[in-house]
């Protein structure tokens, strides 16, 4: 995988083959949300413009800034 595409305000999850690398490359207020349930009604964590998201397990991403935006990833073993 080398890059992920969100639409805006519709959670999508990613589940990855080995250890995967998101990065937030919008700008400082626009924050890439991330949760372990997928629910836009409960709390979600923010990953700051700038910043990365590295996970290992399933995890649910989302943004809210109008229109459809992409994150560049990568994988390791």
């Amino acid at each position: 995988m080398d890059e992920i595409v969100l639409e805006s305000g519709i959670p999508l999850e990613v589940v990855p083959v080995t250890t995967t690398t998101v990065y937030n490359n919008m700008g400082a207020d626009d924050p890439l949300m991330v949760s372990s349930h997928g629910d836009i009604n409960r709390k979600w964590l923010r990953v700051e413009g700038g910043n990365y998201l590295k996970f290992a397990a399933p995890v649910w991403l989302m943004h809210n800034n109008p229109g459809e935006r992409i994150f560049p990833c990568y994988e390791t073993l």
